[in-house]
């Protein structure tokens, strides 16, 4: 083989090479762009459950324990429907992280 052949071989391995390279760079971006539309969505949903239902939770059992007398089982129940709403998205979350580890 000579230096023109070998030079050609090269080129062409060469250009092979960033070509792979290019395409794995997109392969990247486009990960890195699902990966943060998965996470935009996680922070809105666990956001939305915090403002929402949590918070309205939390708020009715405070306001259960400032009557006279404090309304106990109100304030038991609130709670416990509370634990379970944070059991029940933690169960959401390990879901989705199982299933995007497969």
């Amino acid at each position: 083989m000579n230096s023109i052949d070998s030079f050609l071989k090269s080129s062409s391995e060469l250009e092979i090479e960033r070509l792979k390279k290019e395409r794995l760079k997109k392969e990247i971006v486009e990960i890195q762009d699902g990966f943060q539309h998965k996470l935009n969505d996680l922070r809105g949903r666990v956001r939305g459950l915090l403002q929402g239902q949590l918070t309205r939770l939390l708020q009715t059992a405070l306001d259960a324990s400032r009557s006279e007398p404090p309304w106990t089982k109100a304030i038991q129940e609130r709670l416990e429907d509370a634990l379970k709403l944070i059991d029940k998205e933690i169960q959401k979350i390990n879901k989705e992280e199982a299933a995007a580890g497969k």
